[in-house]
């Protein structure tokens, strides 16, 4: 067969054919290095067209190479028999060139409309050799042509394919083993997977499928190739990569991002915090609720403990809450099941037994008792005494009478005592002038629940209580009353036991106790008694959330609380055995998440709202310990911790969390808990250090072992992400806490406001009073639904009792009754407090107790009448209240619409509830609402006092005192005991008792004075104390020097307001800093 001279066309196809296969080549190489799944869409596009290009190309080399021959001969082309005959006579030639034209167009046709489906992206690298060289390779003279008796003894392989072999081995991407004969497959070539550095290519290529009319887009499938490494294998490298790479470069960035997402809460959260729950002498003086009551042994309510005993059969909720804010106290029996006692009897015994002194809390007269918190999982008998507890109907419903809903665990512990044991001294838990009773809406009720695992006695320690000192502001003389009846909780069963042996302090009853009530733990005096272990669970309200609440713990005891248990209210140890272990508990002690349920079994004691759901987490609990030095939390516990965290965490963690701040003392003055403040901040910025260090060396070995990968860009952009991911993490939580009601209020400085906004100056004070036990009270700063139980505890106030007995009495038909009959009955309600001395005293807007005229005071009379004499008129006078209280001291306090027209449309509807046609702004507190406007704080400061005048001047105040003087001086009878106040001149009267009194001696009576001097005056320079009232005049020292002044406020926490005479100045001071002067 022989060729015409080659044309341009087959030229150009010639060199078109070169530089496509050339191109094959250089991209094989490339993809030859990446596994199949490796090669991405765009390579996979352009292996795909290169290999149709090239076959469209080989095809129409064929059919110009057919059209060129002048005849076909049957003789072997080619010397070295590379080739193979498509023909074997001349007399066939024209026959096979019209068989193959048509076959080549038709070949043409398939080509193009079928090379974007030849899925280049599913075939291995040796596939994709095979493909390449489809119909040969073209040289000069024809077709190239091979046989099966080729001189190799080749098996039929075609010479291109050989070819292409020799240059896949001349540029290394074809291993020469033993298997590259000549009759090897193409299909079974072993491609080497390295790539020479000269070789590299870096390619960006952009791709789009072809649109066919009438078909869909074409997609490239991803490859679906398989690593054939053994599964053991894989699974071994990706733990190793894990566990050496990815664990510790997050490990280390979320070590950082912690560290300094602690200094931004601490410095933006926690010290606004600490900041605003500081209790100062400007917070103690204008947030007063109560007033501070000096008790006596008239104050002790009762010695019988049937009177405070709960029949869980016949007991009201409400009647429980009354006898508990009268007594201070409360008995609920069987509140523990036998069982579960004695096995947690066993628990604690077995504790102590192993007791260490990280472990142990100190007690007073700690010699022979023993005491330490309690966990949850402790151990298996700790969950039933919880469950118990939190269960009990009786109970439950007694303290969310006092406390509000679901109320909060705030300590749970157990105190032992052994026989040797002596007497505690009397004493109340948390301090009267930083608790509840005397502050209600700075301080939340604290209870503790007393509940004996064995059977007590009087001789085994069964505490000592003092009932009705809950109710007291003054213990200077506590403890003689105490002592003197030495009340002991020994029958617990009183009038419901069923035998003589009940009439003992049972295992099991519960026994709660008032936190200001003033109790002591007596000694263990019985050889023979067993040790009496005690269950004490402390319990509060809940925080109102989600807002910041104001309120704290009450101050002046530690608390103790094991840190897993924090956060907990009584719903969730009513389901103990549910709590979920790490890291839930972790996450609620910090305050950080706690689920709204536990479960659909116990649907019953599921929260209803994150409103519902907290307790008390530890940060808030340390922040009151820390401002108050608490036990844990003074300022030499600082190097306790540091020998701790030394002693159980070596180096490292000492250096991390064992700094001792210096000049502690200077740091205290600064502010309270100074040197725990630069101890939290010093630890913040070597945790920040050392995480920066830490995360340093991290990605430093993380880059080196990418290095060694063969994914190297791949591997480092693992490491990015991971790193990108913990610092979103710990932004989006940053966010989370900005963004929530508790977050903005602090942001918003809102945690720094107190719940009392003062008046206008020129408001117009009445005659202020330090109020009696007798007198009746009319509070206005109390009445909210969250303040539960304490709304009630003025019913408690001797002359309120009164009160309520006398409306009781003539309520009756009140709002039936004729107008003039009514009339009768108010004076005689009237003049029945007054033959007592009782005094109508009603709170001013500063939270002192303010004398009620009589023409003031019978419209409320009237009103309390007919709300008596209605059930429903009296719950609806109750929400009106709350209403008014909400206005005044509520969330919008300071807004226009909230003081003023809120209060003045209330004031309307509870017109209308009494049957009032017109708005009567008496009918609000002390005419709050022309004078209030929004402002800060009323700051009674030391010096320079600016306060509003009375009626009277300060020298009509004088003289009108002047009577009452006289009159205190007219009895002359006298009796050790009495308090009395004694002449000196040219000094003035000084307060002292009696003491002794002598019946033949001008100077015949014996006064022991307040400041602790002695001497015996004449009768006639003494006389009986008379209490302080607006208008005495006074000595004070003021600056080292005795000035005189004028009384003209007296505030309900015990301080008098002078207006000094020579500067006109304000000056504030105490009674013992008084002397009269006349």
């Amino acid at each position: 067969m022989t060729r015409s001279t080659p044309t341009h066309e087959d030229t150009s196809l010639k060199a078109r054919l070169s530089r496509k296969r050339h191109d094959l080549m250089k991209l094989m190489q490339h993809a030859s290095t990446l596994p199949v799944d490796a090669r991405g869409e765009a390579m996979n596009v352009v292996l795909t067209r290169l290999l149709t290009e090239i076959r469209r190309i080989e095809v129409q080399e064929m059919r110009l190479h057919l059209q060129s021959c002048e005849g076909l001969s049957s003789e072997f082309t080619g010397a070295n028999g590379d080739g193979y005959a498509l023909g074997h006579g001349h007399g066939h030639g024209d026959v096979l060139r019209d068989t193959a034209l048509p076959a080549l167009e038709e070949a043409l046709r398939h080509i193009d409309a079928n090379g974007d489906m030849l899925e280049a992206g599913r075939m291995t690298n040796a596939a994709l050799i095979q493909s390449m060289p489809l119909f040969g390779r073209m040289n000069g003279n024809g077709i190239a042509h091979s046989s099966n008796n080729d001189s190799n003894g080749g098996a039929g392989v075609p010479a291109n394919v050989s070819i292409v072999q020799e240059e896949l081995r001349n540029m290394n991407l074809l291993r020469n083993d033993s298997n590259d004969s000549p009759d090897s497959s193409i299909t079974d070539m072993n491609i080497i997977k390295s790539e020479p550095e000269d070789m590299k290519m870096n390619m960006k290529i952009k791709s789009s499928p072809k649109k066919g009319k009438g078909k869909k887009n074409a997609s490239i499938k991803k490859s679906s190739y398989v690593n054939k490494s053994p599964l053991w294998y894989r699974l071994i490298t990706g733990f190793l990569r894990c566990l050496f790479l990815d664990l510790p470069l997050a490990t280390t960035c979320l070590f950082l991002v912690s560290s300094y997402a602690g200094v931004h809460i601490y410095t933006n959260y926690w010290v606004p915090i600490l900041d605003a729950l500081q209790w100062t002498e400007e917070r103690s003086s204008t947030e007063y609720t109560n007033y501070m009551r000096e008790c006596d042994a008239e104050d002790v309510s009762t010695l019988n403990s049937d009177d405070f005993i709960i029949d869980p059969n016949s007991t009201t909720a409400q009647e429980a809450v009354d006898i508990t804010n009268k007594h201070g106290m409360s008995i609920y029996p069987n509140l523990l099941s036998p069982e579960t006692s004695a096995n947690m009897r066993d628990y604690v015994l077995r504790k102590n037994a192993a007791l260490t002194k990280d472990d142990a809390i100190w007690l007073i007269a700690n010699k022979n008792r023993w005491s330490f918190a309690i966990g949850a999982d402790d151990d298996p008998a700790v969950a039933p005494v919880l469950q118990e507890v939190a269960t009990n109907p009786s109970f439950q419903a007694a303290i969310e009478g006092l406390m509000g809903e679901n109320p909060a665990m705030v300590e749970f512990t157990a105190i032992t005592s052994g026989y040797g044991a002596t007497d505690q001294h009397w004493h109340a838990d948390t301090e009267y002038g930083a608790s509840s009773m005397h502050y209600a809406r700075s301080f939340v009720p604290m209870y503790s629940l007393f509940i004996p695992l064995q059977d007590t006695t009087a001789q085994m320690g069964a505490t000592s209580a003092c009932p009705g000192t809950h109710l007291c502001g003054e213990e200077s003389k506590l403890t003689h009353v105490c002592d003197g009846h030495n009340f002991q909780v020994e029958d617990s069963r009183g009038r419901l036991a069923q035998s003589s042996e009940d009439h003992i302090w049972k295992a099991g009853d519960g026994f709660l106790l008032h936190l200001n009530t003033y109790h002591r733990g007596p000694g263990h005096t019985d050889p023979n008694g067993a040790e009496r272990v005690m269950l004490i669970l402390t319990i509060s309200n809940r925080p109102k959330g989600p807002n910041f609440d104001r309120r704290q713990i009450s101050l002046g005891t530690s608390y103790s609380l094991k840190w897993d248990m924090f956060g907990l209210t009584m719903k969730d140890l009513a389901i103990m055995d549910k709590i979920k272990g790490f890291p839930w508990k972790q996450l609620r002690t910090l305050g950080v998440y706690k689920p709204l349920s536990w479960g659909k079994d116990y649907q019953e004691y599921a929260h209803s709202s994150k409103a519902t759901l907290w307790g008390w987490d530890y940060f808030t609990v340390m922040s009151s310990r820390i401002n108050q030095e608490g036990f844990g939390f003074r300022s030499d516990d600082i190097e306790v911790l540091s020998e701790y965290v030394k002693r159980k965490g070596g180096s490292f963690m000492h250096y991390l969390f064992g700094y001792i701040p210096e000049d502690i003392d200077d740091l205290e003055e600064e502010v309270i808990g100074g040197s725990w403040r630069a101890y939290f901040v010093e630890t913040g910025n070597r945790c920040i250090r050392v995480s920066y260090v830490a995360f340093g060396v991290s990605w430093v070995v993380y880059l080196l072992g990418s290095l060694m990968q063969r994914k190297k860009v791949a591997s480092m952009v693992r490491g990015v992400k991971i790193s990108a991911f913990v610092v979103i993490l710990g932004l989006l939580a940053i966010r989370r806490l900005s963004t929530s009601p508790w977050g903005q209020d602090i942001t918003n400085g809102h945690i720094s406001d107190s719940v009392f906004v003062a008046p206008e100056e020129e408001f117009e004070l009445g005659e202020t009073v330090i109020p009696k036990s007798k007198d009746i009270l009319l509070s206005t700063r109390l009445d909210s639904p969250d303040l539960a139980g304490q709304n009630y505890i003025y019913k408690q106030q001797p002359g309120n009792a009164h009160y309520y007995n006398l409306l009781a009495t003539y309520s009756g038909s009140f709002k039936k009754t004729p107008s003039p009959i009514q009339k009768e009955i108010i004076d005689i309600v009237l003049d029945a407090t007054k033959k007592e001395n009782r005094r109508f005293l009603l709170q001013n807007p500063f939270g002192d107790w303010q004398i009620q005229k009589d023409e003031d005071i019978m419209p409320k009379i009237e009103r309390a009448l007919v709300a008596e004499s209605n059930p429903i008129t009296k719950s609806l006078r109750q929400e009106v209240k709350y209403a008014i209280s909400d206005c005044l001291h509520g969330k919008h306090r300071k807004t226009v619409i909230s003081r003023k027209h809120g209060l003045a449309n209330i004031s309307s509807l509870d017109n209308k509830l009494f049957g009032v046609d017109k708005v009567n702004h008496d009918s609000l507190p002390l005419r709050m609402v022309p004078t209030m406007r929004p402002s800060k704080l009323f700051e009674p400061s030391i010096r320079n006092l600016r306060f509003a005048h009375n009626d009277k001047s300060a020298n009509a105040l004088k003289n009108d005192n002047k009577v009452k003087q006289k009159d205190s001086t007219k009895s002359k009878d006298f009796k050790v005991g009495d308090i009395v106040e004694s002449y000196f001149e040219p000094d003035g009267w000084f307060k002292g008792v009696v003491s002794h009194i002598k019946t033949r001696s001008k100077k015949s009576i014996g006064v022991a004075f307040d400041d602790g001097d002695f001497q015996y005056q004449k009768k006639r320079d003494v006389r009986h104390y008379s209490t302080w009232a607006v208008g005495d005049l006074v000595l004070v020292t003021v600056d080292g020097e005795m000035e005189t002044g004028t009384i003209v406020n007296i505030r309900a926490i015990g301080q008098y307001v002078l207006e000094l005479d020579e500067s006109n100045e304000g000056w504030i001071a105490y009674a013992d800093e008084l002397s009269r002067f006349e």
